[in-house]
């Protein structure tokens, strides 16, 4: 029996998909790259995994979407590389349909193999007859008309309920709108970007006990619970602190017609993530629509009101970006596709936080470490591979202006004056000065390379 409905309800397909977009941006240039249509990669994913990287299918299945080392050289090493994962799924989909020559049946190979479809269809059966539950191409593709309509709505506000809040709920009622926004940070260790959710609650364990640990903070220095209104940790994830319609105690003075959104972790010494800018972007464009506050901006960062390094160098340097995304239509959405998103700083930053927290909570995490460091690894995967898909382009380009400035010097030298050798060394001088010389900030330091 074929089914024309999801297994999965919209609200936790959007769950899983906004997640994989924090983790994962470069899924959608994945999917545009091969000519897939929008949103299959997710919809084959959630299907296989809920979108989770992990061993599965009897300890056969690897990744996300589950490649079988029955049948491809895969192993553990293939967890670590999910952007490897998504191309590899994304090629094997493309193929099926140049084979069969319709996406219903390219999807169901992909769970049954080409000839399990070719030979349904010889026997007059739906291309699904071989699949498991009889119904695989159906209901990813089911799944994948669910994603295509969810646009900005894959971005979620976790609850205060969903991160167990405790205390109270700020202080007194605050008048809707908002008149102004401001952006702070927390000082304290940011969560781990890597995805850890063991009791099963769809709230990451990192960024629970970093949100508790802030309720608790707020309640032992003001007595109203959390002290902000939304919170971003690196994920990008958007937790609410204090209702929006409540009155918290983040910016003094202020705090009846000022709403606060708080980057976790210490941004005097550590970058934002591009995750944690895109969701500040999107929750100021959602809160105008909404009612929150009057404009989809930020006023500025907590230090322009009060003596104090509030919101750290980093992310108060950030807010120009903030604002000029939020004020973009479908600003803060998701990466857009074509390189790697993660920066060198990310790189850098993410490896110092996990060291940093390894140092400060090495018994709170127990076997984890391993888990904790494989994100940054991850990370630091992703930036090396953008800077090489990009160094033919880079070579290239330097070729081109090698060969102008020496038409240049020829140019010149025939003019009279210096030699052709000479203008050529010198040419060659100043590339290898202002080029070559490259600054790399590793913890503190720099150096040259």
């Amino acid at each position: 029996m074929i089914v024309s409905a999801s297994r999965v309800d919209r609200t936790t397909l959007a769950d899983q998909v906004r997640r994989a977009r924090v983790e994962w941006p470069f899924v959608d240039a994945v999917e545009v790259d091969h000519g897939l249509p929008v949103g299959l990669l997710y919809a084959v994913g959630s299907r296989e995994t809920n979108l989770r990287n992990v061993r599965g299918d009897g300890g056969h299945g690897w990744g996300v979407w589950q490649r079988d080392d029955r049948y491809w050289p895969v192993g553990p090493a293939y967890l670590a590389d999910v952007r490897r994962q998504a191309v590899d799924a994304a090629s094997l989909l493309a193929a099926n349909r140049r084979a069969l020559g319709g996406w219903p049946a390219a999807v169901a190979a992909y769970n049954a193999g080409p000839s399990r479809v070719r030979q349904a269809l010889a026997e007059g059966r739906g291309v699904d007859y071989y699949t498991t539950g009889r119904d695989y191409s159906a209901d990813v593709l089911a799944r994948r008309s669910i994603i295509e309509t969810l646009g900005e709505t894959t971005v979620q506000i976790i609850p205060r309920a969903r991160w167990g809040a405790r205390h109270d709920n700020g202080f007194t009622a605050a008048p809707l709108p908002a008149e102004e926004v401001w952006l702070h940070h927390s000082v304290t260790l940011a969560p781990d970007i890597q995805w850890i959710d063991a009791d099963r609650d769809g709230v990451d364990d990192d960024e629970e006990r970093a949100m508790r640990t802030l309720e608790g903070i707020g309640e032992d220095r003001f007595g109203g619970g959390i002290s902000y209104t939304f919170l971003i940790p690196p994920s990008g994830r958007i937790y609410e602190g204090h209702g929006v319609g409540r009155q918290g105690s983040h910016t003094g003075g202020r705090n009846d017609r000022a709403r606060a959104i708080c980057f976790i972790g210490n941004y005097e010494t550590h970058r934002p993530t591009q995750a944690q800018i895109a969701a500040a972007a999107w929750l100021l464009r959602h809160g105008k629509a909404q009612g929150w506050w009057r404009h989809a901006r930020l006023n500025g960062g907590h230090r322009d009101l009060k003596a104090t390094a509030c919101p750290g160098q980093h992310a108060y340097a950030a807010i120009p970006a903030i604002n000029k995304l939020a004020a973009q239509p479908g600003g803060g959405g998701a990466a857009p596709g074509g390189g790697s998103t993660v920066s060198k700083a990310d790189v850098v930053d993410g490896l110092e936080q996990y060291f940093e927290r390894e140092r400060h909570e090495p018994t709170q995490r127990g076997d984890q470490p391993d888990m904790n460091l494989r994100g940054s690894i991850i990370h630091t995967h992703e930036y090396a591979l953008g800077a090489y898909q990009n160094s033919g382009a880079i070579r290239q380009e330097m070729a081109g202006l090698r060969a102008a400035l020496d038409k240049l010097a020829d140019a010149v030298a025939a003019g009279g004056g210096s030699s052709a050798a000479e203008l050529k060394q010198a040419v060659a001088d100043a590339i290898r000065e202002n080029i070559v010389q490259v600054d790399v900030t590793v913890a503190g330091g720099s150096e040259e390379v």
